[in-house]
């Protein structure tokens, strides 16, 4: 995979330049397919859509791509009311007659990017939201060897200070993740593309299971190491907090009557003994309870939950940070519950063994669905 200078995409006698002269050119990609000829993009194209989509991807994109779409559910982001034909009008309506007549591409509900047009040597595909209006374009361009190589050209439309401010955001998550993650998979499709072609034949297997041949979902032993881990997080951040405010319910209530601010900072020595004693008392009020480690515990529960339900492994790293954290607060604070914290952080790392093992994880609709979020991740 190469970054190529945006000219590489303005200079090309694209026909999307005519449907889509609004939009800001975020990324320029190209991807390397050696052997490649001048015919070769529908080819190119049954091999990407062949290799599985999302769940063929590392699990730093998948874990990565379930918080993007928790989020947008938690906030509203990805509203039908906010996507093509209801915020924006899609594309389509710009297109001239002989590619609105011509066929699309495969195309569903179930796939975020919808698709524009596609021909012999382009396909364009958009997705809209809250937040903005991408289009993922694929070309077929003539490689400085002589080759034909795969061009990928993710165009932006910003939905206002906020949509702005979102792009530079995710920016070097894009960077260092997703379009990662886009190269090995799809430059690995092409380099199977006759493997993959013969196993599509085989669609008895996706019929049953509704995921591409040679993928297989998650197992449930993994979601039952999953759930188990959340669970324990949640009894223990949940637990800490509920004890924490029994006992320390006073405590708590001056707190709050003397304000947000009344535990921060702590400072002794502009004051006599007795408000410093009240100030140390709002200062652990503080920090056993809301400003304490089980609110990034319950939280960090939840999503270890959502994650199992969709079938996404987490990273073991997260397991083996939560296990040394917790295992270094139970040596400084014993004795402490801190200990706890040690078997859910285990219970991730051995999820993420098992998922790794069985090359399972969530299916995606399409590969193009992938790089449907390339610009919006």
């Amino acid at each position: 995979m190469v970054r190529l200078a945006k000219s590489a995409y303005t200079e090309h006698p694209w026909r999307i330049h005519a449907l889509a002269p609004d939009f800001r050119v975020e990324d320029v990609w190209a991807f390397r397919t050696p052997g490649a000829g001048p015919d070769d993009f529908p080819t190119m194209l049954a091999a990407m859509r062949a290799a599985g989509g999302f769940a063929r991807q590392g699990r730093a994109a998948r874990f990565l791509f379930a918080v993007r779409w928790k989020l947008g559910a938690l906030l509203g982001w990805d509203d039908p009311t906010a996507g093509v034909g209801a915020r924006v009008p899609s594309l389509r309506d710009r297109l001239p007659g002989d590619l609105r007549d011509a066929d699309r591409g495969p195309d569903s509900d179930e796939m975020p990017l919808k698709a524009v047009y596609e021909t012999a040597t382009e396909s364009a595909r958009e997705l809209a939201n809250r937040t903005v209006h991408t289009v993922m374009h694929l070309g077929w361009a003539p490689a400085a060897d002589g080759d034909h190589e795969l061009r990928m050209a993710v165009l932006v439309k910003p939905n206002g200070w906020f949509g702005r401010l979102y792009m530079a955001a995710i920016a070097p998550f894009r960077h260092l993740v997703v379009y990662p993650a886009l190269a090995r998979q799809w430059e690995l499709a092409w380099r199977q593309r006759d493997d993959l072609a013969a196993r599509q034949t085989e669609r008895p297997t996706e019929q049953r299971t509704g995921l591409p041949v040679g993928q297989r979902p998650v197992r449930g032993s993994v979601r039952a190491l999953l759930r188990w881990a959340s669970g324990i997080m949640l009894v223990l951040g949940a637990g800490h907090l509920l004890l924490v405010g029994l006992l320390l319910r006073q405590d708590f209530a001056r707190w709050v009557e003397g304000g947000p601010w009344a535990a921060v900072p702590l400072a002794l020595s502009d004051v006599g003994a007795g408000a410093a004693v009240e100030s140390v008392r709002d200062q652990v009020a503080f920090w056993s309870g809301p400003g304490s480690f089980s609110v990034p515990l319950v939280l960090l529960g939840c999503l270890t939950w959502h994650l199992a339900g969709r079938g996404v492994a987490v990273p073991a790293a997260i397991g083996w940070g939560l296990a040394a954290w917790c295992f270094v607060g139970g040596v400084l604070l014993v004795p402490s519950p801190y200990f706890v914290g040690v078997i859910p952080g285990v219970l991730i790392v051995l999820a993420a063994r098992k998922a790794a093992g069985s090359g399972g994880g969530r299916s995606g609709a399409d590969a193009g669905a992938d790089a449907a979020w390339a610009g919006d991740v």
